[in-house]
Formats: structure tokens, sequence, C-alpha cells
């Protein structure tokens, strides 16, 4: 796998030295969907049998040179970085003279980058106030914070710009199973429960084949998914707390500015106090500990929540990861809260002040 500039290059030999069939791509490669992808472009190249190597397009140096070059010119621009623009405009005058057979050494940038300037032909307008960056109908959420406090340019990319990321398969195994785990707990909402057969026919129902290469991968997911359900139901099974609602939207203003969210699943438990539970399908490599889960920005939001509307916090705010599986609690409380509020006050200052570095 080689990188240059703007483009990745992944290379595969279909047939090493004296094997008789060909090798078989990475498994890594499905989550490209190669075949199919838009953004990938195949290109076979048979070798030479009697040397065994592939001869190579030849170019002149000077010419791809000159390529990269403007592109390195047009992105500092671009930035607004100038001094790097003009550096670059020099070394593009390197290469014109010495493609045309004249000597570079001799040049001398300063000459070039003399003169003649004279007065501006358009008249440069008045400094005008910078609009801000984050439009007044922006509502924060769990999410826009956490990708916040991880990489607030990623923030800005991601949630102001909404530039698009591709799909990948395990999202749409997360979502057909967490779509499942909320229909589920409805029905225990609403006073009965499902076996595990319906259990998988309401998780095929939610099921996207479309987004799998192969059927053996689409095979691996469906078990993997079915493993997740097995989790829940287990869970659920010994339970006894009563479902207060499920996916419950809430909002509220923070800073004269909205948080918008949905909880998972509200219980109460039979000493009348509430808990707060998200599942989560994905590894538990990235899960808090038992001693960080307190920082967590999502179960805090969820506990302002509970908060705003029923006025007390939740006895437990926990998450409920169904790969492994593990259930990690958090009590929230007035210093917690404390804290939690103070880091939230950093976070949207932060972002109101359009303050995004990498």
């Amino acid at each position: 796998m080689t990188r240059a500039e703007e483009r990745l290059y992944l290379t595969q030999v279909l047939r090493h030295a004296e094997n008789k069939n060909d090798t078989k791509p990475s498994i890594f490669l499905r989550e490209l969907d190669v075949d199919r992808n838009p953004l990938v472009r195949i290109v076979e190249i048979s070798a030479p049998s009697e040397s065994g190597l592939v001869a190579g397009e030849g170019r002149d140096p000077l010419e791809v040179f000159r390529e990269a070059e403007i592109v390195r010119l047009a992105r500092a621009a671009a930035e607004a970085r100038h001094t790097a623009a003009f550096a670059h405009l020099v070394a593009l005058e390197r290469l014109r003279i010495a493609a045309g057979g004249g000597d570079a050494v001799a040049f001398d940038p300063a000459a070039f980058l003399a003169g003649p300037w004279g007065a501006a032909e358009v008249p440069l307008p008045d400094a005008v106030p910078r609009p801000a960056e984050i439009p007044e109908a922006f509502a924060f959420s769990a999410s826009s914070l956490d990708c916040y406090a991880d990489c607030p340019l990623q923030f800005k990319f991601e949630h102001l710009l909404g530039i698009p990321t591709p799909p990948k398969t395990y999202i749409g195994l997360g979502s057909s199973v967490h779509a499942t785990v909320e229909a589920l707990s409805k029905d225990r909402l609403r006073g009965f429960d499902r076996n595990r057969d319906e259990a998988a026919a309401i998780l095929a129902g939610f099921w996207d084949p479309s987004a799998y290469a192969s059927r053996q991968h689409e095979d691996e997911d469906w078990r993997a998914a079915l493993a997740l359900l097995d989790t829940y139901l287990a869970w659920q099974a010994a339970n006894r707390n009563t479902v207060v609602d499920v996916e419950r939207r809430f909002s509220f203003s923070y800073d004269d500015r909205m948080v918008r969210g949905s909880i998972d699943r509200i219980e109460r438990r039979p000493d009348g106090r509430l808990v707060v539970v998200d599942f989560k399908t994905g590894s538990l490599s990235s899960a808090p500990t038992m001693r960080t889960v307190q920082a967590e920005i999502q179960l805090n939001l969820y506990a302002l929540a509970i908060a705003e509307e029923f006025d007390e916090f939740p006895a437990e705010a926990a998450y409920l990861y169904l790969r492994e599986p593990r259930y990690i609690p958090y009590t929230p409380t007035g210093p917690t809260m404390g804290a939690f509020l103070e880091r939230l006050s950093g976070l949207v200052n932060g972002i109101l002040a359009a303050e995004f570095p990498a």
C-alpha cells in the first residue's frame, strides 16, 4: 500500500512464483466494496513471463514534479498560506527553465518576484465582520459534543460542513440490532416479551443485505447480530425494572443554545428511582471503565435531560455493551454533575468561538 498526493494505491500479486492458483484478495478489501465502489479504479497488469517484472510507464520527471508543484501551489493559495504559495511558484519557474534547456541553477528568485506589480486593478473592499460559523439553529447533541472533544476539526467537517463518510457494514449491523432492541423494549413497555425466534424475525425485518459485497461476509455479521440479540434477551429476562419509555426524545436550553437527543430506554426501579440505559453494539475496546464512566458526555447529558423533565437525577445512567457483554453504570451526583457542567461550558464556548484545531 502506497500513498501519492490525493490517491492511495493498493497492489496485489495474483500469483507468486511457482504457485498454480491465484491468491485471494485481503478480507479488508470487502469493507471497501472494491468491485462496485465508484471511488475505486481497478487496473490489471500482465507481467512479461520472461522477466517476472511489470514495465513502468515512462514519464518525464520534470513533468511529474511540475504537476505536483501545481497541486501544492493551489492548496497553499486556497488555505491562504501565501508565503508557501510563492515558494511553489518559484519552484515552478525553475522547472519551466529546466524543461526549456535553460540554466535553472542561475535562476534568481528575488529578481523573478521583484516586479512590476503596480496598483491593484480591483479596489479592495473594506473588511467585513466574519460570519459566525455556527448557525443559530444548530443544536448540540451527545454525538456532536463527543466529536468535538475528540477532534475539533472533525466536528467542523462532519457537523458543520456536512462532509459525508463512507458507509460501513458494521454500522449497518449495529443499526439493525439497535432497531430490534428498540422494538423489543417497546414490547416490554406494552407488557409482553418475545421469544428468541420472534426476536430473530424482527431482526430480519431490519436487516439490509445490500450493504454486503459477499454472502460470506453477510452470514458472519448475521451470526454476530444474533449473538448480540441473545445477550439482550438474557439481560431483559433478568431485569426486574419497569420500562417507563423507549427512545425518549429530549431538548433543553443551555447557554441560549438547544441540546437535543434521545434516550434508548428509561426504567423505574422497584424503589421508585429512575434508571437510564444506553445500548452499545460496539467493542469494549472503546468502552469507559467503572472509574472513568462518570466523565461520559452522553450519560451526563441524559442525566441533565432526566433532571429537566422529572426534577431529579436518575439513580443510574448506564451503558449495556451487548458484544461481551458488560453493564457499566454511573450514579450522577451533585459533584459529578458540577464537574460535567464545567466541561460542557468549555466545549460549547470552544465551538461558538469557532476553535477547530486539528
